[in-house]
């Protein structure tokens, strides 16, 4: 185990002892990345008349969701997004300051 999973396990036990306060700090280093998928299924769903079986869903979903993710990053001049990389936001300080980027226009 890593000492990063360590902290985490410990902090995961104070959590479920009722110190609540640290789930923020617990979920803090995903959010934004967990934000930004979530963002690109209701964009999917969206789009979804745009889906036209000629491959599996679960592909076209991971494309959609992909080429969201890759628009977003290059929109703020970042590297593209894969299943192994990390988009990261490093301008954005929060959630509410990432939303107004994302367009979820169909």
């Amino acid at each position: 185990m890593t000492k990063q999973n360590d902290n985490e396990t410990a902090m995961i036990a104070s959590i479920l002892a009722g110190d609540t306060r640290l789930y923020h700090d617990l979920i803090r280093p995903h959010e934004r990345s967990v934000y930004m998928m979530a963002l690109s299924f209701v964009k999917a769903f969206r789009n979804l008349s745009t889906f036209r079986a000629e491959s599996k869903f679960s592909t076209w979903l991971k494309d959609a969701v992909s080429s969201e993710i890759n628009s977003t990053c290059m929109n703020s001049r970042k590297v593209r997004f894969s299943a192994t990389s990390n988009c990261s936001l490093p301008s954005v300080r929060s959630i509410e300051e990432f939303l107004p980027r994302l367009d979820l226009r169909a």
